[in-house]
């Protein structure tokens, strides 16, 4: 990902130009950064924490970007070797930038392919918490069928333990994994590290646990392809299992 920076006025916000190389690395920033609401984007360029700016997401063979505006909530330099760079918020509560956030969705999937409408997609919802794993199977149901118009497209298995996790994973044929860390019997991240040495190296994998350190290393380290703070708002769920399985709504295809 690269970041090239330009002025159009002085009275109106910086623009800056996010070119994604592939629509893997895209997929890949919106559903660990851009669904939670923010953003780091390399750049030498001086920025001011609080400074208002307009990021422009260009997917890959694109020429225009999806504007959306932000604000810079950190300035500094990350990783190893550091590379210098800010952190930026969107406002998600915002009609219009929720809107642009959508279409960033759109603009890295492909049509939904043919054999999918005739296919119901199984996707195993691993989370020890009953309720929020039934209020999560629920809603990933009913937008499923919201946005594709079809009956009983998704169906979410829920497993609240590692070990049942398991014996569906190895009894069952699964879409995706949505992965809770904190799961008893068998943890979350070995769990992970199972599903890649005994199920499949390429079934795509989504872990989430609330906010403590080390949970996203470990959880990317044992094989998840993304990992995802708790809470979890279900729009932003919805997004990244759609990014995650390829799927695009009729209305964009």
């Amino acid at each position: 990902m690269s970041a090239d920076n330009r002025r159009v006025h002085e009275r109106l916000p910086a623009i800056i130009r996010v070119n994604y190389e592939t629509a893997g690395a895209m997929r890949s920033d919106y559903v660990q950064n851009i669904s939670r609401g923010g953003l780091f984007v390399a750049t030498d360029e001086a920025f001011e924490v609080g400074q208002h700016i307009v990021l422009q997401l260009v997917s890959p063979g694109s020429r225009q970007g999806v504007p959306v505006p932000c604000e810079i909530r950190w300035v500094g330099a990350r990783g190893t070797p550091p590379v210098r760079g800010i952190g930026v918020q969107f406002d998600l509560a915002d009609p219009v930038t929720r809107s642009r956030v959508e279409q960033m969705v759109n603009a890295v999937l492909d049509p939904i392919p043919p054999s999918v409408t005739g296919e119901r997609l199984n996707v195993l919802l691993v989370d020890p918490n009953k309720h929020a794993a039934r209020m999560f199977a629920d809603g990933l149901r009913s937008m499923a069928e919201r946005t594709f118009d079809l009956t009983d497209l998704m169906h979410v298995v829920e497993a609240h333990d590692g070990l049942t996790a398991l014996g569906l994973l190895q009894s069952s044929r699964f879409a995706l994994a949505i992965i809770e860390l904190r799961t008893p019997e068998v943890d979350g991240v070995e769990l992970i590290r199972r599903i890649r040495t005994e199920i499949s190296q390429s079934l795509p994998v989504f872990a989430m646990a609330r906010p403590y350190p080390g949970d996203r290393h470990e959880a990317l380290s044992a094989g998840a392809d993304a990992f995802m703070h708790k809470p979890i708002q279900l729009r932003a769920l919805f997004n990244s299992v759609k990014v995650m399985l390829n799927l695009q709504d009729s209305e964009a295809a």
